[in-house]
């Protein structure tokens, strides 16, 4: 299934190195802070500066992109709200809207290097998670975006394994592999793609 609302960051043949610019969403959303204008405004601009000078050391090849949370988490949460299912999201800070969380991450094993999903530290475990959100036969799921797409997969076979339908997923990023690899089973919105 093609994406409805997909709309392109990247055309041609660069690669990219993307940057979220996100650390007064992350601490408002995520961590609870109260953030006033003037303190909100201060971040931003060490961000800002954060990345002029980060940007030397991304190689001039690269095409370099940062775009804001806050123009994304509008963009998302006015495309989701059309939507007739409820909305788990697996990003706090992305999602604002969202009928439920399910907060997840990825686990690597040091010594063998195996990678599984789990909850993210100082939540519940992801088996309580999913029996939770048993209480909705069908659903959509958003994240902030998707690289390869492994992961999102994984979760979506969790859920599916537990009866929880997933209508439609919506995406901030997604790669192009990423994007084509999820549509072959499933229907995806994502706002930009990149390589």
């Amino acid at each position: 299934v093609r994406p409805r609302h997909n709309k392109v960051l990247i055309i041609g043949m660069k690669k990219t190195y993307l940057v979220t610019k996100d650390i007064v969403e992350t601490l408002e959303r995520k961590m609870k802070y109260q953030l006033n204008e003037e303190f909100k405004i201060y971040i931003r601009s060490l961000e800002n500066q954060f990345l002029t000078a980060f940007w030397q050391s991304v190689p001039n090849e690269c095409e370099k992109i940062a775009i804001d949370a806050s123009s994304v988490s509008l963009e998302l949460d006015s495309i989701i709200s059309q939507e007739n299912y409820p909305v788990v999201s697996l990003d706090r800070v992305y999602f604002t809207t969202a009928d439920e969380y399910l907060e997840v991450t990825r686990i690597t094993d040091q010594k063998t290097g195996e990678i599984k999903i789990s909850e993210r530290p100082g939540n519940k475990p992801l088996d309580e998670q999913i029996a939770y959100l048993k209480r909705y036969s069908k659903i959509v799921l958003t994240d902030v975006g998707a690289f390869e797409g492994k992961t999102l997969l994984k979760v979506c076979d969790l859920l599916e394994r537990e009866g929880i339908n997933i209508e439609a997923i919506y995406l901030g990023f997604s790669s192009t592999k990423a994007n084509n690899r999820i549509s072959k089973t499933r229907k995806i919105t994502a706002l930009n793609l990149f390589d």
